[in-house]
């Protein structure tokens, strides 16, 4: 399956590089999302936002609110061919390298 953002609009699967060119902008933080908050919660330290923390991590957007488990996306991930998974690996492969994921 080819995946478009083109067509699709969806961008989940775009490339962070295609929206959000990092060598064009100066970054004071970049941090993962996913797993532990330890980074997001660094962040909102840093942002004077800690005092208002409570509220702030109680705020959910569409995408958080069904509660997605690693097991499940591996789970997901270990029916693909080895072409979806070389697909997604050079499709993504710059987003990879950025954040220091490891390729499937």
């Amino acid at each position: 399956a080819v995946v478009s953002t083109q067509s699709t609009g969806n961008g989940h699967w775009m490339p962070a590089q295609e929206f959000c060119d990092i060598c064009a902008n100066k970054f004071d933080y970049i941090i993962k999302l996913e797993g532990e908050p330890l980074e997001l919660w660094y962040l909102a330290d840093k942002l004077g936002l800690w005092k208002d923390r409570a509220a702030f991590l109680k705020r959910k957007n569409k995408s958080t609110v069904i509660k997605t488990v690693k097991s499940d996306v591996w789970d997901y991930l270990k029916e693909l061919n080895e072409d979806q998974i070389n697909f997604l690996n050079e499709h993504f492969a710059v987003d990879l390298e950025m954040f220091d994921y490891k390729r499937m």
